[in-house]
């Protein structure tokens, strides 16, 4: 099948966008409420969205993945107003274990890095959380995460970096003698 063309733009059918694009958006969603279930509603929802307004967008104004972006980034916004969450950090750990010590110490070793991961980038303001999240998870570049939270690229990169100083910081300041 063909790709549309749309202001001499060539957008692609809408199953080669799904196909292309829903793990990153799952996954997505996943890092941001850890809950399988809701992540794949979630998803699910915005590929809905995303058929239902596909005829309307348009490649001159932004790109394909930065137009999904922001469908995605406003649905979660949707979910949170709607319900108040609690998103558990880690699953039962006892799942992950088995009889070596060695690997018992190394999923507690995991397990506490991404526990203080996740508290450093809580620690940070809501809009520096997202530009970690989009730049880390969502793999965007500075100009794709500038156009789906409406920032300057300059303004992404320096955050950025801001950001990472003050994971790092946190990690030194909480005694981290492990790999940052």
């Amino acid at each position: 099948m063909e790709n549309i063309e749309k202001n001499g733009s060539a957008v692609p059918e809408f199953k080669d966008f799904y196909s292309k694009y829903y793990d990153q958006v799952y996954w997505y969603i996943f890092k941001k409420i850890n809950n399988i279930e809701d992540s794949q509603d979630l998803a699910g929802d915005v590929f809905s969205l995303c058929l239902k307004h596909y005829s309307k967008y348009d490649p001159e104004k932004s790109s394909l993945s930065t137009w999904l972006y922001v469908i995605v980034n406003n649905r979660l916004k949707n979910y949170y107003r709607d319900r108040k969450v609690f998103v558990p950090l880690d699953e039962n750990i006892d799942a992950f274990m088995s009889d070596s010590d060695d690997y018992a110490t190394e999923a507690l070793y995991l397990e506490d890095s991404r526990n203080m991961l996740a508290d450093a980038i809580s620690s940070l303001p809501k809009n520096n959380q997202l530009i970690i999240i989009l730049k880390f998870f969502g793999e965007k570049q500075s100009h794709e995460i500038a156009d789906i939270l409406h920032m300057s690229p300059t303004n992404v990169r320096v955050s950025l970096s801001r950001s990472l100083k003050k994971i790092q910081n946190y990690f030194t300041s909480h005694g981290w003698n492990g790999e940052i």
